[in-house]
């Protein structure tokens, strides 16, 4: 997932998606959809507990966030808390 982008040139190497059977693809999110999408959440009409996998707290990002997430391609996504907020 790419989170901010750049019009800088990037290199990416081919046999790391093959090998991880990546898919690589380009979307284009507008601003102006927020509202509606909040709208939906407060209705329940979006599933928002599906989208996280887990929260953790910071201290444990890399044992329990990066590399779950790199050996379980079932892990949607982690939410990491501040440690004086977890």
């Amino acid at each position: 997932m790419l989170i901010g982008v750049s019009e800088k040139e990037v290199s990416i190497k081919p046999l790391l998606l093959c090998v991880r059977e990546v898919s690589l693809r380009g979307v284009f999110g507008y601003y102006d959809e927020f509202p509606m999408v909040i709208d939906f959440i407060q209705q329940g009409k979006i599933d928002t507990a599906s989208m996280l996998s887990d929260v953790i707290p910071l201290e444990q990002i890399e044992d329990r966030g990066f590399r779950r997430l790199a050996g379980n391609p079932d892990l949607v996504k982690i939410a990491v808390v501040p440690d004086n907020e977890s």
